[in-house]
C-alpha cells in the first residue's frame, strides 16, 4: 500500500525585521585596503597661463560654425558630407573621433540652420542663408 503523504516545509528564514546585521570581524577589517581621504588639488596655474586657456576655450569653433563659413562661401550649394570634411581640413579644423563624417552628419541633422537635401547631403536653410549674407554684406 502506497500512501501519499503530503509534506508542508516550513519557513526557515527569518524576517528581514527580526535580523541582526552583520558585524564585521577583526579579522576582515585588517585584510582591508587602508584607504586615504584626500582632496584632488588642481594643478596651479598663473594668471597668464589662466587668460590663454580662457580665450582658447572662448574662440573654439564648433562643427556647426566652420560648416556655416564652408556654406556661405560655396553660396549655399548642397555639399557632401564628405566634401565638408574636406573643406573643413583644408580651414585647419581637427578631431580625435574615428568616424568624424559621422559626427559631421548628426551634428547638422539635429540643427534648424541646415536643410538635408539627401542622404549626407546638405545645405543651409535659405531663411538663414539669406539673413546671414544680409547681414554681411551691410
Amino acid at each position: 500500500m502506497n500512501k501519499k503523504t503530503s509534506t508542508v516545509t516550513k519557513n526557515t528564514k527569518t524576517p528581514t525585521a527580526i535580523r541582526k546585521p552583520k558585524q564585521a570581524t577583526s579579522r576582515k577589517i585588517s585584510q582591508t585596503k587602508d584607504v586615504k581621504l584626500t582632496t584632488a588639488r588642481a594643478p596651479r596655474i598663473n594668471a597668464k597661463t589662466a587668460q590663454k586657456i580662457a580665450s582658447a576655450v572662448k574662440n573654439r569653433r564648433t562643427i556647426v560654425d566652420v560648416c556655416i563659413g564652408i556654406f556661405t562661401k560655396n553660396e549655399n550649394r548642397p555639399m557632401y558630407v564628405k566634401n565638408i570634411y574636406s573643406a573643413m581640413r583644408q580651414r585647419h579644423w581637427r578631431t580625435s573621433g574615428k568616424t568624424p563624417q559621422q559626427t559631421i552628419s548628426s551634428k547638422l541633422n539635429a540643427d534648424y540652420r541646415f536643410v538635408r537635401v539627401s542622404p549626407n547631403t546638405f545645405k543651409m536653410d535659405d531663411t538663414f542663408y539669406s539673413n546671414r549674407v544680409k547681414n554681411i554684406k551691410s
